[in-house]
């Protein structure tokens, strides 16, 4: 019995993830949002609970900057374990590089480095700290 629980709670949690990737897609991020909301505390959902707290905060990004950090800091507290927060992490840094905001980019990707070595995304990090080291002056 227990094996059929587990069964339908995955097959719950994919059904939902899937709802919620459709809505990111289709640019509905009210949508993600309140998918999200609402399936994130669901036991059905707690192993796809990282990767639904990512897409809430990809949507998250496209609507204001308030619910953007408020996403960002709810995975970055929930999931500091999961590779995932160095996408994370490399996206926001790449965002501040853009907005020649580099010593905040810095700390970023300096986070990367010191927490999640072992990830493609540290090699990146590692890359853009050269560039910004070469190129600009930032506090340190």
């Amino acid at each position: 019995m227990e094996a059929v629980r587990t069964s339908d709670r995955t097959r719950y949690a994919r059904c939902i993830l899937t709802l919620v990737k459709y809505e990111f897609l289709a640019k509905h991020y009210q949508d993600v949002l309140h998918e999200v909301r609402t399936h994130l505390e669901d036991e059905r959902c707690t192993g796809s609970a990282a990767e639904l707290s990512y897409i809430a905060w990809a949507s998250a990004r496209e609507i204001d900057a308030a619910s953007e950090l408020y996403w960002r800091t709810l995975i970055l507290a929930r999931y500091s374990a999961n590779p995932m927060c160095a996408k994370l992490l490399l996206d926001v840094a790449t965002q501040e590089i853009d907005r020649q905001e580099f010593a905040a980019a810095a700390k970023d990707l300096r986070a990367i480095v010191d927490n999640y070595s072992k990830t493609k995304e540290s090699a990146d990090a590692i890359g853009m700290l050269k560039s910004l080291t070469n190129v600009h002056v930032y506090d340190k």
